[in-house]
């Protein structure tokens, strides 16, 4: 219902309309790992990324993710203490420590992987192909005007 004075519609912005999108697809998503794997959102967003890119800073892995430092450093934490997740030290920056899946976490990337993709086509599976495209390209665009108003 339209506010009155303004005419805005909460439930037509399509900021609040995309998070709430984003928000309710990661929580019914993580029921295919937080089980099975002991896996919270944040720490598959995390295998997720070094299981597409290795040597990774946890830095890099924030920005990717849209995720805070104490976030992923929690979710780092958790995820070596799993042993998921190995950490060096990087040689050109002592400073900081490099990341990589370990072999149980590229295991356990792996059994998720076909999973995933499984629930993502439950998810569209009313889009035709066109649509789809279409729906990758207009998120592109908006992430395309986010990098040009500096965000």
């Amino acid at each position: 219902m339209p506010d009155k004075q303004t005419g805005f519609v909460l439930q037509h912005f399509l900021p609040y309309r995309l998070v709430n999108t984003a928000e309710r697809t990661s929580h019914a998503l993580s029921t295919l790992y937080a089980d099975k794997f002991d896996m919270s959102i944040p720490e598959w967003r995390i295998v997720a990324t070094l299981g597409s890119e290795n040597n990774l800073t946890a830095k890099v892995i924030g920005q990717r993710t849209q995720m805070d430092k104490v976030t992923v450093s929690r979710a780092i934490s958790r995820l070596s203490d799993k042993a998921f997740v190995d950490r060096q030290k990087d040689p050109q920056d002592g400073r900081s420590l490099k990341l990589n899946l370990s072999k149980a976490g590229q295991k356990v990337y792996r059994t998720l992987i076909p999973a995933v993709l499984a629930w993502e086509q439950q998810l569209t599976a009313e889009f035709a192909p066109e649509e789809m495209e279409q729906l990758h390209m207009l998120l592109s665009r908006l992430q395309d005007q986010l990098e040009k108003l500096g965000h």
